[in-house]
Protein backbone atom coordinates (compact mmCIF):
# COMPACT_ATOMS: atom_id res chain seq x y z
CA UNK A 1 0.00 0.00 0.00
CA UNK A 2 2.75 2.48 0.92
CA UNK A 3 6.46 2.66 1.66
CA UNK A 4 5.97 4.46 4.97
CA UNK A 5 7.00 2.68 8.19
CA UNK A 6 4.33 1.19 10.43
CA UNK A 7 4.46 2.05 14.14
CA UNK A 8 2.39 0.90 17.11
CA UNK A 9 2.39 0.70 20.89
CA UNK A 10 4.54 3.19 22.80
CA UNK A 11 5.86 5.53 20.09
CA UNK A 12 8.33 8.36 20.84
CA UNK A 13 7.58 11.72 19.22
CA UNK A 14 10.68 13.47 20.60
CA UNK A 15 13.09 12.77 23.44
CA UNK A 16 10.52 14.32 25.82
CA UNK A 17 7.15 13.24 24.38
CA UNK A 18 5.52 9.97 23.32
CA UNK A 19 2.12 8.62 22.32
CA UNK A 20 0.51 5.26 23.05
CA UNK A 21 -0.92 3.88 19.82
CA UNK A 22 -3.69 1.30 19.87
CA UNK A 23 -2.83 -0.68 16.79
CA UNK A 24 -0.68 -0.03 13.74
CA UNK A 25 -0.34 3.39 12.09
CA UNK A 26 1.68 4.57 9.11
CA UNK A 27 4.23 7.22 10.08
CA UNK A 28 5.91 10.12 8.33
CA UNK A 29 7.50 13.42 9.33
CA UNK A 30 6.91 16.64 7.49
CA UNK A 31 8.65 19.88 8.52
CA UNK A 32 9.24 18.60 12.09
CA UNK A 33 5.58 17.56 12.45
CA UNK A 34 4.52 13.94 12.73
CA UNK A 35 1.70 12.43 10.71
CA UNK A 36 0.21 9.11 11.84
CA UNK A 37 -2.56 7.55 9.83
CA UNK A 38 -4.54 4.47 9.00
CA UNK A 39 -7.68 4.07 6.94
CA UNK A 40 -10.34 6.44 8.26
CA UNK A 41 -8.12 8.34 10.76
CA UNK A 42 -5.28 10.86 10.34
CA UNK A 43 -3.39 12.52 13.20
CA UNK A 44 -1.05 15.49 12.82
CA UNK A 45 1.17 16.16 15.84
CA UNK A 46 3.38 19.19 16.49
CA UNK A 47 5.65 19.34 19.53
CA UNK A 48 6.35 22.83 20.83
CA UNK A 49 9.11 23.78 23.27
CA UNK A 50 8.71 26.04 26.27
CA UNK A 51 11.21 28.70 25.22
CA UNK A 52 9.29 31.42 27.11
CA UNK A 53 9.52 29.44 30.40
CA UNK A 54 5.76 29.61 30.93
CA UNK A 55 3.86 27.48 33.40
CA UNK A 56 1.46 24.88 32.01
CA UNK A 57 -1.45 27.09 33.16
CA UNK A 58 -0.04 30.10 31.28
CA UNK A 59 0.42 28.02 28.13
CA UNK A 60 -3.14 26.67 28.41
CA UNK A 61 -4.51 30.22 28.76
CA UNK A 62 -2.58 31.24 25.64
CA UNK A 63 -3.86 28.22 23.69
CA UNK A 64 -7.44 28.95 24.77
CA UNK A 65 -7.05 32.53 23.53
CA UNK A 66 -6.29 31.22 20.01
CA UNK A 67 -9.19 28.75 19.96
CA UNK A 68 -11.93 29.40 17.43
CA UNK A 69 -15.21 30.78 18.74
CA UNK A 70 -16.86 27.97 16.74
CA UNK A 71 -15.21 25.28 18.87
CA UNK A 72 -17.61 23.01 20.72
CA UNK A 73 -17.46 20.07 23.15
CA UNK A 74 -14.51 21.66 24.93
CA UNK A 75 -12.80 19.43 27.48
CA UNK A 76 -10.12 20.31 30.04
CA UNK A 77 -8.39 17.71 32.18
CA UNK A 78 -5.57 17.73 34.67
CA UNK A 79 -3.40 14.66 35.22
CA UNK A 80 -0.32 14.68 37.46
CA UNK A 81 1.96 17.28 35.82
CA UNK A 82 -0.03 17.53 32.56
CA UNK A 83 -2.92 19.70 31.44
CA UNK A 84 -5.12 18.53 28.57
CA UNK A 85 -7.41 20.65 26.44
CA UNK A 86 -9.50 19.51 23.47
CA UNK A 87 -12.44 20.53 21.33
CA UNK A 88 -14.33 19.71 18.13
CA UNK A 89 -14.57 22.09 15.21
CA UNK A 90 -16.93 22.10 12.26
CA UNK A 91 -14.98 23.04 9.14
CA UNK A 92 -15.82 23.37 5.48
CA UNK A 93 -14.58 20.28 3.73
CA UNK A 94 -14.92 18.60 0.38
CA UNK A 95 -14.47 15.03 1.62
CA UNK A 96 -16.45 12.76 3.93
CA UNK A 97 -14.69 13.69 7.18
CA UNK A 98 -16.74 14.44 10.27
CA UNK A 99 -15.93 17.43 12.50
CA UNK A 100 -12.25 17.60 13.42
CA UNK A 101 -10.87 16.95 16.91
CA UNK A 102 -8.15 19.33 18.09
CA UNK A 103 -6.27 18.60 21.28
CA UNK A 104 -3.31 19.71 23.38
CA UNK A 105 -1.22 18.10 26.08
CA UNK A 106 0.73 20.67 28.10
CA UNK A 107 3.65 19.91 30.39
CA UNK A 108 6.83 21.42 31.78
CA UNK A 109 8.89 21.06 28.59
CA UNK A 110 6.23 22.49 26.26
CA UNK A 111 3.17 20.99 24.64
CA UNK A 112 1.94 18.64 21.96
CA UNK A 113 -0.68 19.93 19.53
CA UNK A 114 -2.85 17.29 17.81
CA UNK A 115 -5.22 17.67 14.87
CA UNK A 116 -7.27 14.55 14.19
CA UNK A 117 -9.44 13.93 11.17
CA UNK A 118 -11.72 10.94 10.73
CA UNK A 119 -14.51 9.81 8.45
CA UNK A 120 -16.82 8.19 10.99
CA UNK A 121 -18.04 9.36 14.42
CA UNK A 122 -17.18 5.89 15.74
CA UNK A 123 -13.51 6.96 15.50
CA UNK A 124 -14.06 9.82 17.98
CA UNK A 125 -13.62 7.57 21.01
CA UNK A 126 -10.32 6.30 19.59
CA UNK A 127 -9.21 9.90 18.92
CA UNK A 128 -9.86 10.80 22.57
CA UNK A 129 -7.93 7.74 23.71
CA UNK A 130 -4.96 8.68 21.53
CA UNK A 131 -5.00 12.23 22.95
CA UNK A 132 -4.99 10.82 26.48
CA UNK A 133 -2.13 8.51 25.45
CA UNK A 134 0.28 11.41 24.90
CA UNK A 135 2.82 11.53 27.74
CA UNK A 136 5.77 13.68 28.75
CA UNK A 137 8.99 12.26 30.12
CA UNK A 138 9.81 14.02 33.37
CA UNK A 139 13.08 15.91 33.56
CA UNK A 140 14.82 18.62 31.61
CA UNK A 141 14.23 18.79 27.85
CA UNK A 142 17.28 18.24 25.72
CA UNK A 143 18.32 21.15 23.49
CA UNK A 144 16.93 21.13 19.98
CA UNK A 145 14.33 18.41 20.44
CA UNK A 146 11.28 20.60 19.87
CA UNK A 147 10.20 23.65 17.90
CA UNK A 148 10.43 27.10 19.41
CA UNK A 149 7.07 28.59 20.24
CA UNK A 150 5.74 30.89 17.52
CA UNK A 151 3.08 33.53 17.93
CA UNK A 152 0.91 31.80 15.34
CA UNK A 153 1.32 28.20 16.49
CA UNK A 154 -2.24 27.70 17.75
CA UNK A 155 -3.96 29.31 14.76
CA UNK A 156 -5.80 26.32 13.38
Amino acid sequence: MTDFPIVEGHHPLTEMWSIQLSGPFFHRTEHEDVCLWRPGLTIWLAVWGNDKAQTAAERLARIRSFTSADAYDRVEESEEQLLRFAYRLRERKQDKRVDAFYAYVIGASGHVQLAMYFEDEEQFELAQSLWRGVAEKHGEPLPGNTKDTKDTEENS
